[in-house]
């Protein structure tokens, strides 16, 4: 018998070809006297017929045919079909209903369109069938499958649902890792750069961009605490399921502040995916830092700040807006932003401490000292034996811990405001085993290999020029060139001093305020 998959190759050339080739052998016998198919033909069709698979009134119907009509009889005939006739007389209008319906929800059912349909038009009940309707969405380019394939792309026809109106309506946040192996801290030590964003979802704008060489608390608090102080409390944040945005300090600050903190679902990017869309045109300028080497956290963070500020002043294809006319302007996420940014609450001083700071309960160890963040500090002296609990108070943003006691009958008297506590500050306790560890490294790393500095990439170049020219600082471009490797490259071997250099670029009084500007 005929391989099955032969035949299937077969069936895909030529029909007519392909019914000649398995007749051959039967139309070279020939008939008998009266006519009729002799034995040795009948034989022959049987035997066809087993070997591909077919039925002998298939064969005969086949043969019939070509000694009636030649090559042409072995044509095949199709039925023709009448979709104008067969079709519904409105079904055309029903169609770009169902079309609005699925765009509004990609994953509504093909069933669900038709009772919607049918609710909506009372006189269509039954008429139109499950396969016709879902036939004509998927010829139309509007089956599920597609949308939501597109949706996983990032495309922005159908992450629109997600947009928002106004300004400050809501605040997505992400973090993006800068990537490892490329850039160096003030020590020389190879760090990996995490990068947290806070972008306004209706304008698209950037609102803060920190940069650290942890991925903890601190990180997304002091950006957040950037946040609220320098355009307000936003009506809700939207992050990922991420341990950070999870943490018991987080939850305090958000409910402190009044703030609703909203998730997306686990492995579903696709509800903040408008901060996703941003990861992406941030890594075409990251993947130029990750070929170089021992460039300087610090330097990566100016060249992150210029892009960001670029990026808020450059117009955006998502916020096109319609003038009245045929002409269509496309604006900024800095000029959308302020355009419809409607009057937001801004917090007291008072507010802000009290939600970027948390009261903890700690038992006092041997030597007189609390362990709190990872850190031990040294409590005053008779302020509390061993073993006993102590009341701090510790800031969220940085290393400021404070002790609370209750004043004293003297200190209640001379005291002039109502409060029942005084709070002392604590410093960290020296650790000799650290700053011996410290002494060991500097040893080590006079022997480290020092790694050549790499080619700059055209986009740092760019970027690190601009950088220069806001400031003051270029002169020429030779001298540009000469500078930037300086400043964007660690020299030498690892230096354990934490004094900032004496560059110009990164001198305070160099950077020029919009009040100057």
């Amino acid at each position: 018998m005929t391989n099955i998959k032969q035949r299937i190759k077969d069936l895909n050339d030529d029909p007519k070809s392909y019914r000649m080739r398995v007749i051959a052998p039967i139309v070279s016998l020939k008939k008998d006297a009266n006519g009729k198919n002799s034995k040795e033909r009948v034989a022959m069709i049987k035997q066809v017929a087993a070997e591909q698979c077919l039925s002998v009134r298939t064969i005969e119907r086949w043969v019939d045919q070509y000694e009636q009509f030649g090559l042409q009889g072995l044509e095949p005939k199709y039925k023709k079909f009448r979709s104008d006739i067969r079709r519904f007389i409105s079904f055309e209008s029903l169609l770009d209903e169902a079309i609005v319906l699925r765009r509004q929800c990609p994953t509504i059912s093909v069933v669900e369109i038709i009772k919607c349909l049918e609710e909506k038009h009372q006189n269509i009940k039954g008429i139109i069938k499950r396969s016709t309707l879902q036939r004509h969405l998927q010829q139309k380019g509007f089956s599920r499958g597609e949308l939501l394939r597109e949706r996983e792309k990032g495309g922005t026809a159908f992450f629109g649902a997600y947009r928002k109106k106004l300004p400050m309506e809501q605040v997505q946040a992400d973090i993006k890792i800068a990537g490892k192996s490329f850039c160096v801290n003030e020590q020389g030590m190879p760090v990996t750069p995490y990068i947290h964003l806070w972008m306004d979802n209706a304008s698209r704008m950037i609102l803060v961009a920190t940069i650290s060489d942890t991925q903890d608390n601190s990180l997304v608090l002091s950006s957040f605490r950037e946040l609220v102080t320098g355009y307000g409390i936003p009506m809700s944040i939207l992050t990922d399921q991420g341990s950070v945005y999870k943490s018991a300090a987080m939850e305090h600050c958000t409910s402190t502040l009044g703030v609703p903190h909203k998730r997306s679902k686990p492995y579903k990017p696709q509800s903040k995916g408008a901060i996703e869309r941003l990861n992406g045109t941030l890594d075409k300028v990251l993947k130029q830092l990750e070929g170089m080497n021992n460039v300087k956290l610090s330097m990566v963070e100016l060249l992150v700040k210029q892009w960001v500020a670029e990026y808020n002043e450059t117009p955006h294809s998502a916020l096109t807006e319609n003038m009245g006319t045929d002409a269509e302007v496309t604006l900024s996420p800095k000029e959308y932003f302020y355009k419809y940014i409607e009057p937001v609450a801004r917090p007291v001083d008072d507010i802000v401490n009290l939600a970027f700071t948390m009261e903890y309960s700690r038992k006092v160890l041997k030597d007189g000292v609390i362990h709190i963040k990872g850190r031990y500090y040294k409590l005053p002296a008779n302020s509390a034996k061993s073993g006993e609990y102590v009341v701090v108070h510790c800031s969220l943003v940085g290393n400021s811990v404070e002790l609370v006691q209750e004043l004293t009958e003297e200190e209640k008297k001379e005291n002039l405001s109502q409060s029942m506590y005084k709070f002392i500050p604590l410093y960290e306790r020296e650790i000799k085993e650290n700053i011996d560890f410290t002494e060991r490294a500097s040893d080590r790393s006079e022997d480290m290999p020092q790694s050549a500095p790499d080619e700059i990439k055209p986009t740092i170049q760019r970027l690190a020029r601009r950088l220069y020219k806001d400031r003051d600082l270029y002169t020429t471009e030779k001298d540009f060139e000469e500078q930037l490797r300086k400043e964007l490259f660690h020299q030498g071997p690892a230096s354990y001093s934490t004094e900032p250099g004496n560059s110009s670029l990164y001198n305070k009084s160099s950077i020029k305020t919009d009040e100057d500007k």
